[in-house]
């Protein structure tokens, strides 16, 4: 009678809509994100963050972007995916954002010791996916050089430390034109005009050997 829609076995219940995909976007995307306590987060770097848990540490994931929404884990359990443990980030209510971590380099859950990465393609453009990932190994989750690392730019915004040209966003528009000031807009627009930083190749080689290694043990959980 008001309109939604619920299974008929289980009437208690009614279709919805969960956590907002987190992807890349253009690094002066109105769809961008913009991190509440971006500034804290980058000036309390810590030494090395990143497959060890923090417990209570860290600082929440809370957007100013788009009020009343946090990054959150889109599931309960992360999946086992060959050497590594997989979860896929989200856009959530504000109240159950999670907490990381940050080195300069790697931004690390406090509560997993997972850390943010994009997936293992290296793919630095619009719409590639953002995952979060903890490997067996600290090495591995700790993966330098290339799809873990990241920098929080001054406005708060987050972009692949090797892709200053794009930053993680959202289908869903935000009010980032409204709350940055002309100055950070103009940063913004003169960085999405960038090209992608070349990976070195010693860790062109890493990847093609974490790969095989992923491969070598892939089963999903």
């Amino acid at each position: 009678e008001d309109g939604t829609t619920s299974p008929v076995e289980n009437p208690n219940l009614a279709f919805g809509i969960g956590p907002v995909n987190l992807m890349l976007v253009s690094r002066n995307s109105p769809n961008r994100i913009i991190l509440k306590h971006g500034a804290k987060i980058k000036k309390s770097q810590h030494c090395q963050v990143g497959h060890t848990p923090t417990g209570g540490e860290g600082h929440s994931l809370e957007l100013i972007s788009h009020p009343g929404r946090g990054i959150v884990m889109q599931q309960i359990c992360a999946l086992n995916v060959g050497s590594f443990r997989l979860n896929f980030p989200g856009m959530g209510p504000a109240e159950k954002a999670i907490k990381v971590s940050y080195d300069g380099r790697i931004l690390s859950c406090s509560e997993s010791g997972a850390v943010f990465a994009l997936n293992f393609c290296n793919e630095y453009r619009v719409g590639a996916p953002l995952l979060v990932i903890r490997g067996s190994r600290r090495a591995t989750t700790r993966w330098k050089g290339s799809v873990g690392d990241f920098v929080i730019n001054e406005e708060g915004s987050i972009s692949p430390m090797h892709a200053p040209h794009l930053a993680l966003g959202c289908p869903t528009l935000g009010v980032v034109n409204d709350i940055i000031t002309a100055e950070e807009r103009k940063v913004a627009e003169n960085q999405a005009r960038l090209k992608p930083i070349p990976m070195a190749f010693r860790n062109k080689l890493r990847t093609f050997d974490l790969t095989l290694g992923f491969l070598a043990k892939f089963k999903v959980s």
